[in-house]
C-alpha cells in the first residue's frame, strides 16, 4: 500500500492494524497536511456490522471538539472501502511512553488532567468510549495527549425530555457489551451488562493507575486477569510509590470501585480532584525553601461562622488610607521546561525555590506568600501573573529557565545558563529578567534584589536541600531528614534557614507521646537560634511563635506571630496563628494595636486588612469588619475568598442580601468549594433549606471527597422530609470520609465534632457521645467545640445539657449572633437560661426564630 494514491491522498506507511481497521500515514496532496487513514481491511469491507462500526466512529468523534480528541475531516469511500480521514498525531503511545516507574507527579498531571476533560466532553456528548487503554492515547512532543480509537464508542439514548438533537444510534458492537480490550474492561463491560460511562472511568482508572506507577493494577496472565479485575483491589499507590502524596491513591481507588455506584461518578469530578491535587502540591513545591508545618486553623466556613468574643474593642476606626492602586500577585511554580533527565532533583528543585524566594522579595509586586495547601484555596488571591521555573545540572553547568504567565498567556520567556559554582549569578540574571518582564506587563516598576546566599558552604547547601525538598512525612524520613540538617548546621552553625527548617520538622513530629514537649521545647531553641542570626528572617519568628504555641505560652506567641508579620504581611498562616493566640487570650487591647501597626507597616497589601476586619468581628463590630474586608478587596480584587469574608461580617450585621451579593461575586471570580459551601451555609441559616442543598450539591460536586460538604449536604437534607434518605445517605459518607481523614490528623477535634453532629442527626446516640467527649478532650475550653456540643445535645434530646453548652461557649467568646439564629438551637430560643445567655428578652428571640420547624427527636 505504501506509495499508492487514494484518490488525492498520497499512502506514507501504515502505523496501526486492528479488529477496526488498518490505520494509515498519509499525505493530502490538496491541502499539503499529513492525515491518518483509518480503513477497514479487505476481508471485512462487505461486513456491515464492521461498516455500521466504522461509521458509528464517524459520528461519534464528529460530534466532539476537544483539543485532546482526535479531530476527524471527513468520511470518504476511497478505492472502494468506507474510510475514515483523520488528523494524524505525531508522537507516541501512552503505552510506550509510560516509564519503567510511573511519572513524576508533575508530568502525570499534565497528562491524567486534560485526558479527564477530554472524556467529561465525550460524556456530555452522550458518548461512551469503552476501549480506553494506553495504546489508545498518543502523547504528542510536547508531552500532550490526545485520545484516538472511537470505534467501539456507544452513543446513549437520549433520556426523555431532552433535545432530539443529541445523537441516538443503536446498540451495535463487535462482540455485544463486552467489547472492548480485556485488561481495560470495567466489571460490567466484564459481566455482559449494559455499561454507562461510568465503566470508561474504571478503564481510565486503570491507565492512570499504570501512569502513575508503571504496574498494570491488577494480574494480567490471561488465566486470572477476568477473575482480577472483578475480584482484587490494585496495590495501594503509595506503596508503590512512596514519592506520591496519599490523595492520588485515595482518588485512583475511587475510579477503581468494583460497582458503579461507588466509583467515581463523573469525569468532571475527576478533573476537579485531580486539580485540586495539583494546586495542592504546586502549594507545596513553593514550599521547598521554608517549608511549614500544618497548624490547627479555626477558621471555618460560612456554615459555622466565625469566633467571637466577649468584650469591646475601644479602638475607632482606622485612618482612611491613601487610595492604591491594586499591586499585581505573582506565583512561582515548578514547571518541567527542560526535557530529559535535569540532573539532581533536590539541587534542582533547590534551584527553583531560591528563584522563588528571589521573586517573594521584588518590590513593586506582592507574591500570594508561603501558603499550605489548607489556606491557598481558603486565603489566596488568585495570581495576575505565573512564574515558571525550572532547571537543569549537567557537567558543571546549571541552566535555569522561566515563563511568565498572565491572564490570558505568555507574556515572556527566557533561559539563562552558567556554572553551577557560582549558582546565584544565574539567579541574579534570571530574577532581573523576570522583574523587567513583569514591569512591561504590568505597566508598575518592579525592582528585584540580588539573590542573599543562605550559606556559603556548599556541601551544608546540598544537606539542606535535601531535607527541604525531601517528601517523606513519615517517622523515619523525618529522622533522616533531621540528620542531614544537623550535618549541614555542624558544618555552617550560623545557617538560619537550616535552623528554621530544624524547628520546624520538629514540631511536624507527633504530638501524642511523652517527647512532645521536648521535642517543641527544641524547636523552639532552633527558631530562636535562627532569629538571632538573621532577625529579619520572618520564618524564624512564625517558626518561634509556632514552638510556643504548642508550648502554651500564647502571649509569647502572640509577640513572635507579630514580628513575623511586620517582616512578611504575605504570610498569611501567621495572621491565621496570631488571631488563634488572641483569642486563647481573650483578645486583649494590644492586640487590636497590633493589627493597627501591621497594617500602618504594610498598608498596600491586603492580608493587613483581613486581620483587622476578622479582629472587629471577633468583638462583634460587624459594620467595621466589612469595612476592612472591603478595603483588602480593594487591594486584591481577585481574591475570591475576600468577598466570601465580606459575606460572613453582613450575614451578622443581618444584610442577607449583601451577603448573598458578596458570595456570587466570589463566585464569578472563581466558582469554587468555599464559595457554594459559604453559600450553602448563609441559606441554611436563613432555613432556606433548598437552595442550601443546590449550593451544597454544587460545593460536592468540587469536592466529592470532602467530608464536610457531604455532612453539610446531609445536615440541610435533614430539614426537608422529601430528602430524609438522601441525608441519611451524605451523612453517612461523611463519617466514612472523616474517618480516613481521622487516620491521618488523628488529633483534629474539628473532624472529630463534625462527626458527633453527623452521628446525632442520624440518631446514632452512643457514637454521637463518643465523638463528643473525644473532641472535648482534644480541645478542651474551646468556644467553637462547645457551640458545636450544644448542637450535638440538642439533637440528642439533651435540652439542659445543650443549654450547658450554650452558656460555655457565650462564656468563651462564641458569637451570639450565630447562637441567636442557627436553626439546629430554635427549640431553645424560648428557655430563659437561653435568652440570658445570649443577652436577649425573651420577645427578641421569639421574633428572631422562622417557623416551627420539624425536629427528629432520639
Amino acid at each position: 500500500m505504501q506509495g499508492r494514491a487514494l484518490s488525492h491522498y498520497e499512502i506514507l506507511e501504515q502505523v496501526g492494524r486492528g479488529g477496526m481497521g488498518v490505520v494509515y500515514k498519509a499525505r493530502d496532496t490538496v491541502l499539503g497536511r499529513l492525515v491518518a487513514i483509518k480503513q477497514l481491511p479487505a476481508e471485512l469491507a462487505d461486513d456491515p456490522t464492521r461498516v455500521e462500526l466504522l461509521r458509528r466512529e464517524a459520528q461519534a468523534i464528529a460530534a466532539l471538539d476537544h483539543p485532546r480528541i482526535v479531530t476527524i475531516y471527513s468520511v470518504e469511500q476511497l478505492a472502494g472501502s468506507l474510510c475514515l480521514v483523520m488528523e494524524y498525531v505525531q508522537g507516541e503511545s501512552l503505552a510506550r511512553a509510560i516509564p519503567a516507574n510511573g511519572f513524576p507527579l508533575g508530568q502525570f498531571l499534565d497528562i491524567a488532567i486534560p485526558l479527564a476533560d477530554a472524556l467529561g466532553t465525550a460524556h456530555e456528548r452522550g458518548i461512551i468510549h469503552r476501549d480506553l487503554k494506553p495504546g489508545n492515547i498518543m502523547l504528542s512532543p510536547d508531552g500532550r495527549p490526545k485520545i484516538l480509537d472511537f470505534g467501539l464508542a456507544r452513543l446513549r439514548p437520549v433520556p426523555s425530555g431532552e433535545p432530539e438533537s443529541q445523537l441516538i444510534t443503536q446498540g451495535v458492537s463487535l462482540a455485544g457489551p463486552q467489547a472492548g480490550t480485556l485488561p481495560y474492561m470495567s466489571p460490567e463491560q466484564l459481566c455482559n451488562e449494559l455499561v454507562d460511562h461510568r465503566s470508561d472511568l474504571f478503564s481510565l482508572g486503570i491507565v492512570l493507575y499504570e501512569m502513575a506507577t508503571g504496574r498494570y493494577p491488577f494480574r494480567r496472565d490471561e488465566g486470572s486477569v477476568v477473575t482480577s479485575l472483578l475480584r482484587d483491589s490494585p496495590p495501594p499507590v503509595e506503596t508503590v510509590r512512596p514519592d506520591l502524596p496519599p490523595q492520588l491513591g485515595r482518588i485512583l481507588d475511587h475510579c477503581l470501585e468494583k460497582e458503579p455506584g461507588k466509583r467515581t461518578q463523573s469525569a468532571a469530578d475527576l478533573r476537579h480532584q485531580l486539580q485540586d491535587l495539583r494546586s495542592e502540591t504546586a502549594t507545596g513545591r513553593r514550599l521547598a525553601t521554608h517549608p511549614r508545618r500544618a497548624r490547627q486553623r479555626f477558621l471555618a466556613p460560612l456554615a459555622a461562622v466565625v469566633l467571637a468574643a466577649a468584650g469591646w474593642f475601644a479602638y475607632e476606626r482606622l485612618r482612611e488610607p491613601v487610595p492604591v492602586a491594586p499591586p499585581p500577585y505573582v506565583e512561582v511554580v515548578e514547571s518541567r521546561i527542560f526535557p530529559g533527565d535535569r540532573g539532581p532533583e533536590h539541587i534542582r528543585q533547590g534551584f527553583v525555590a531560591d528563584l522563588a524566594r528571589s521573586v517573594r522579595e521584588f518590590k513593586g509586586v506582592y507574591p500570594p506568600g508561603r501558603e499550605v495547601k489548607a489556606l491557598s484555596a481558603f486565603l489566596g488571591p488568585l495570581p495576575d501573573f505565573t512564574v515558571e521555573a525550572d532547571a537543569l545540572l549537567a557537567e558543571g553547568r546549571v541552566q535555569l529557565g522561566f515563563r511568565l504567565l498572565g491572564r490570558h498567556g505568555e507574556t515572556a520567556s527566557e533561559v539563562f545558563d552558567g556554572s553551577s559554582d557560582d549558582p546565584y549569578e544565574v539567579l541574579e540574571r534570571a530574577g532581573q529578567a523576570i522583574a523587567r518582564s513583569l514591569s512591561a506587563a504590568s505597566g508598575l516598576e518592579v525592582r528585584a534584589r540580588a539573590p542573599r546566599p543562605l550559606t556559603t558552604d556548599r556541601v551544608a547547601l546540598e544537606l539542606y536541600q535535601r531535607a527541604a525538598v525531601s517528601p517523606g512525612h513519615n517517622e523515619p524520613d523525618r529522622t533522616a531528614r533531621l540528620a542531614w540538617l544537623a550535618e549541614a548546621l555542624e558544618r555552617d552553625p550560623r545557617f538560619a534557614v537550616a535552623h528554621v527548617l530544624q524547628g520546624e520538622l520538629l514540631l511536624a513530629s507527633p504530638t501524642n507521646d511523652n517527647a512532645a514537649d521536648s521535642r517543641a521545647a527544641d524547636a523552639e531553641a532552633a527558631c530562636a537560634a535562627a532569629a538571632r542570626l538573621e532577625p529579619g528572617l520572618a520564618t524564624a519568628h512564625a517558626c518561634l511563635g509556632s514552638a510556643r504555641q504548642r508550648l502554651g505560652r500564647s502571649s509569647e506567641a502572640a509577640e513572635a506571630f507579630a514580628q513575623a508579620l511586620m517582616l512578611d504581611v504575605a504570610d498569611v498562616e501567621s495572621h491565621v496563628a496570631l488571631r488563634s493566640c488572641n483569642l486563647a487570650l481573650g483578645l486583649p487591647q494590644s492586640a487590636g494595636a497590633t493589627w493597627l501597626a501591621i497594617v500602618d507597616r504594610h498598608p498596600e497589601h491586603w492580608a493587613g486588612y483581613y486581620s483587622l476586619g476578622a479582629w472587629y468581628q471577633d468583638h462583634q463590630r460587624y459594620d467595621l469588619a466589612a469595612e476592612q474586608y472591603s478595603r483588602a478587596i480593594e487591594r486584591s480584587p481577585r481574591n475570591p475568598q475576600l468577598h466570601s469574608f465580606l459575606a460572613t461580617a453582613n450575614i451578622l450585621a443581618g444584610r442577607n442580601e449583601d451577603a448573598i451579593d458578596s458570595l456570587k461575586q466570589s463566585i464569578e471570580i472563581q466558582p469554587s468549594f468555599p464559595a457554594y459551601y459559604n453559600l450553602g451555609g448563609l441559606y441554611y441559616n436563613q432555613r432556606l433549606f433548598e437552595a442550601s442543598v443546590r449550593a451544597f450539591e454544587r460545593a460536592l460536586e468540587l469536592r466529592p471527597l470532602d467530608y464536610r460538604v457531604h455532612g453539610r449536604l446531609g445536615w440541610a437534607s435533614h430539614w426537608l422530609p422529601e430528602k430524609r434518605t438522601e441525608s441519611q445517605r451524605h451523612l453517612r459518607r461523611a463519617i466514612a470520609l472523616a474517618a480516613e481523614h481521622l487516620e491521618q490528623a488523628p488529633d483534629d477535634s474539628g473532624a472529630v465534632i463534625l462527626t458527633a453532629i453527623y452521628h446525632a442527626l442520624l440518631g446514632d446516640r452512643v457514637e454521637a457521645l463518643a465523638h463528643l467527649e473525644r473532641a472535648t478532650e482534644l480541645r478542651p475550653n474551646y468556644a467553637h467545640n462547645d457551640f458545636l456540643a450544644a448542637v450535638v445535645l440538642n439533637h440528642l434530646g439533651e435540652t439542659v445539657a445543650a443549654l450547658d453548652a450554650v452558656e460555655r461557649a457565650v462564656a468563651g467568646g462564641y458569637s451570639k449572633a450565630e447562637i441567636r439564629t442557627i436553626v439546629d438551637l430554635e427549640n431553645l430560643y424560648a428557655e430563659p437560661r437561653f435568652q440570658q445567655a445570649i443577652g436577649i428578652p425573651g420577645e427578641t428571640a421569639a421574633a428572631t426564630a422562622g417557623p416551627t420547624l420539624e425536629r427528629r427527636r432520639t
